[in-house]
């Protein structure tokens, strides 16, 4: 009788550990949208070649989207990913505008240089740590899951134009070091009849044994 009493009395210690646990999950939340063509558009240029200087201006190509995802559970924003297609960015090793041109979120700078784009089209998936996390993350919050996208040229002399041609960007944010996020019901039910289901087994082999013996 005091084995199932000290066998009860472990499950229900288990049991409370269960439901107050974390687990410690990356959390990242996506979104895309359509960019613009702007072969469509002729003489459509973000970084306006005739506005100086362009360090005073963000321009924003696009709102992403991420109302419908758990954008409130972020604690921090410590990395970003992004896939772009450009004509003519000229970031390349041997572009004159590489080094000069990052990313925007919410019309702040993230840090991200874009880096890669010949003068040709490409399509390029960059990434890694991100600047100014916490303006970024209020902005994000503080504006329902909606995040303007942007480009910022760090110089102050002319440049070339250049375009978008379409297709799709898709922005992933992401919280890392993981942010501890409760286990969902189901998870910590399961968790339970695990826990259960081995302290049962661990006394029942007790019991054969005792009888054995």
């Amino acid at each position: 009788m005091r084995k199932i009493s000290t066998l009860a009395l472990r499950a229900s210690l288990f049991a409370a550990v269960l439901f107050s646990a974390t687990a410690a999950r990356a959390l990242t939340i996506n979104a895309s949208i359509t960019l613009p063509n702007s072969t469509l558009n002729p003489g459509f240029d973000f970084l306006d070649v005739n506005t100086w200087p362009k360090s005073e201006s963000t321009a924003n190509f696009g709102t992403f989207d991420f109302s419908a995802q758990s954008f409130g559970s972020l604690a921090t924003l410590d990395s970003l990913s992004i896939t772009m297609k450009f004509f003519n960015l000229d970031t390349d090793a041997t572009g004159f505008d590489r080094n000069n041109i990052t990313l925007t979120l919410g019309g702040i700078d993230t840090g991200l240089l874009l880096n890669g784009f010949s003068n040709g089209t490409n399509t390029l998936t960059l990434g890694g740590a991100i600047s100014n996390g916490a303006a970024i993350l209020a902005s994000l919050q503080g504006n329902g899951g909606l995040l303007a996208a942007g480009l910022l040229d760090a110089t102050n002399s002319p440049t070339n134009p250049y375009l978008f041609l379409g297709g799709t960007a898709s922005l992933s944010l992401a919280d890392t070091p993981p942010t501890p996020i409760p286990f969902t019901p189901s998870e910590t039910a399961g968790l339970l009849v695990m826990g259960a289901a081995s302290a049962w087994a661990r006394w029942r082999r007790r019991q054969v044994a005792a009888v054995v013996a």
